[in-house]
């Protein structure tokens, strides 16, 4: 259920805009951020009836040239492939409208399975009117005619996989929901004394992803600690941003949650939550791909120069290891000794990376 293509237009400073990404895919340019932040709001149309709508609000109105006769609007057009033992792709589209005096609201949405040959139209919806074609029950005949066409009248701030249930379930349509609600971003590590990465406590197991604070980064990791490649690189970049620190240690307190330190050459351990800035902000980086299950479109800020320049070979080597367990990788505003360096692990992993300027 790969993304194939995405199709964005009169977003933000985006006026059209054909992304077809690869394994892994390095975005720049102005309109990355943009892309990106396209690409989150269409996860939350699968996550719930009030998220989508919190995190519309924030968008800034559209230039006041977009507008004709005081409105103008903003559409994404998605592709995912069809998992291996089905034939049918999946096709999302949605259009919101603006309206000169700041409202917005979602004016259209399609969803659709489709190959070469084949279109099916699940659900159409037009302003607060959603027309949805269940699937039909039993085998099909020259007689029988096709399900009735249910309606719904649904709120205009409300995609329709977050207020109808009967679509978000149907199994043309629940595969692709979830996996779309899987996308995830991650922007700049937060590594201030207050980070939730420094205070979290849980029972010792581990966990599959980072979650969007960080605060699980310890558990994570400790996920990954049994696979040489993962456990390798994490070791590198940490010794990359302090030459003191040589490997991690886990152990498990009295109340049965997890401890996490950081082991010293001469054995001293510091722990997790009294990392110095850099080693914490690698731990973190490193923890979004090697997890056991990193995001399915998994996107990385990885900040230009941001990076110090000995983990870009341990990062580079996370990114083609999470895009071989399954994650399409997407990382935004890399330097170019960083990209180069992505480049060559994933040529040698077997990994297609492409680059795209936006």
């Amino acid at each position: 259920m790969r993304l194939r293509r995405v199709d964005v237009r009169g977003f933000r400073g985006i006026a059209a805009c054909v992304w077809e990404p690869s394994d892994v895919s390095l975005l720049d340019g102005p309109g990355a951020d943009d892309l990106c932040r396209m690409l989150g709001h269409v996860a939350n149309t699968t996550r719930g009836w009030s998220d989508f709508g919190r995190a519309y609000d924030s968008e800034p109105r559209p230039a006041a040239e977009r507008y004709v006769d005081g409105f103008t609007d903003a559409s994404c057009v998605l592709d995912l492939a069809p998992p291996e033992h089905e034939t049918l792709g999946f096709g999302y589209e949605i259009v919101l409208d603006h309206g000169s005096d700041g409202s917005w609201a979602v004016g259209f949405e399609r969803i659709t399975r489709s190959d070469d040959f084949t279109l099916v139209q699940v659900l159409l919806r037009d302003g607060t009117r959603v027309e949805y074609q269940p699937a039909r029950r039993g085998p099909a005949t020259m007689t029988s005619a096709p399900p009735r066409a249910d309606a719904y009248d649904i709120a205009h701030d409300i995609p329709t996989l977050a207020a109808v249930p009967a679509v978000a379930k149907d199994p043309r349509v629940r595969p692709y929901a979830e996996r779309l609600a899987e996308w995830s971003r991650y922007g700049a590590p937060d590594t201030s004394p207050e980070a939730p990465a420094r205070a979290f406590s849980a029972f010792a197991s581990s966990h599959d992803r980072l979650a969007g604070d960080g605060r699980n980064v310890a558990h994570v990791l400790y996920g990954c600690w049994g696979d040489d490649a993962r456990a390798a690189a994490v070791r590198d970049g940490l010794r990359a941003v302090d030459a003191r620190l040589v490997d991690l240690a886990f152990g498990v307190d009295d109340d049965g949650s997890l401890t996490t330190a950081a082991l010293h050459a001469d054995g001293a351990r510091t722990p997790l939550a009294q990392l110095d800035a850099p080693a914490l902000d690698w731990l973190l980086r490193a923890a979004v791909l090697a997890g056991r299950s990193p995001a399915v479109l998994c996107i990385v800020d990885v900040g230009g120069d941001a990076l110090p320049a000995g983990v870009h070979a341990p990062l580079a080597a996370l990114v083609g290891l999470a895009a071989r367990r399954g994650a399409q990788v997407v990382l935004v505003a890399p330097s170019e000794p960083f990209a180069t360096a992505v480049t060559m692990a994933c040529a040698s992993a077997g990994v297609i990376v492409s680059r795209h300027a936006l």
